[in-house]
């Protein structure tokens, strides 16, 4: 019957030869008298439960620490699983090692810079041009007809500054304007039957 050693100190192993799954934030050494040079747990902020010893990074440390942490989990990533993923950002109502630590971002692809990545600390997207919101979902005042194929996004509103309420963006998602009174068309560009005077611009008056 082989002997099978009762392994202390957070080490592994029929020989207790090596550091346990998760702590391997200093390298391996057999125990002595003096120092029993006990394994060293990784800081994988709670998204893994396996890290492996770097010497590079331990020597770039000053010896404090060369674990890296392996599979972090949770859309983390990072030597300790210290930040998110691309496309997730920092939930501010959770700490670092809670699992909903990160969160998805929720960009509107119509609206969005194609290929942009947003703010991993806020979740704030890359909007085009014409495009505003967090989630880059709105026409910026002014423009209509959220669209992926429109480079810019939206498109700019025709409304004619004569026959338009000036007080009133033209509608988001059909780009038709706010007429005054007794002015009529998309554009609001013209007067009413029975009516003159756009030029006034405060609406047509009656003939």
């Amino acid at each position: 019957v082989s002997a099978h050693c009762v392994c202390q100190h957070n080490t592994a192993g029929p020989h207790c030869e090596r550091c346990s799954a998760l702590f391997n934030a200093r390298p391996w050494a057999p125990a002595e008298d003096s120092d029993p040079h006990e394994c060293q747990r990784c800081d994988c902020n709670g998204h893994s439960s396996l890290c492996h010893f770097d010497p590079e990074l331990y020597q770039a440390s000053g010896g404090a620490s060369g674990g890296v942490c392996d599979n972090c989990q949770h859309n983390t990533e990072g030597n300790n699983c210290e930040r998110c993923k691309s496309n997730y950002f920092r939930n501010p109502r959770q700490e670092l090692s809670h699992p909903e630590a990160c969160l998805p971002c929720e960009c509107d692809p119509d609206g969005t810079v194609p290929g942009s990545v947003c703010d991993p600390g806020t979740g704030r997207c890359v909007c085009k041009d014409n495009v505003q919101g967090d989630r880059c979902h709105l026409c910026k005042p002014g423009f209509a007809q959220l669209a992926a194929a429109n480079p810019a996004g939206c498109r700019r509103c025709t409304c004619n500054t004569l026959g338009t309420r000036q007080d009133v963006p033209c509608d988001d998602d059909t780009g038709s304007c706010s007429c005054l009174p007794n002015v009529v068309g998309s554009d609001c560009g013209q007067c009413a039957a029975g009516h003159w005077d756009l030029g006034s611009g405060r609406g047509c008056r009656p003939c």
